[in-house]
């Protein structure tokens, strides 16, 4: 099974995950997770991935490039998201 929890910064994703995890190990569930950016930019998760895996990045501004073009693009969608339901809700 795959699961996957989206959703704009600070909405509790990561919050979520810890707490499945948690209660997957205790319910002696094998769970694993694989923690992945946005898919939205390539080169951002690239960058990304390779710092959370302790490969660091060319420069600072790269890695703060990196995570500002992730946290914008997942807004973004979040925001088209709203606007379609919102339409396909309309009358």
């Amino acid at each position: 099974m795959l699961l996957a929890l989206e959703g704009i910064a600070g909405a509790g994703k990561s919050t979520l995950r810890d707490r499945l995890l948690a209660d997957a190990h205790g319910a002696h569930i094998a769970l694993g997770h694989i923690g992945q950016f946005s898919w939205l930019s390539l080169p951002a998760t690239r960058t990304l991935i390779g710092l959370r895996a302790g490969r660091p990045a060319a420069d600072s501004d790269q890695a703060l490039a990196a995570a500002h073009r992730d946290l914008l693009m997942q807004e973004v969608l979040a925001v088209l998201w709203v606007l379609m339901v919102v339409h396909l809700d309309a009358p």
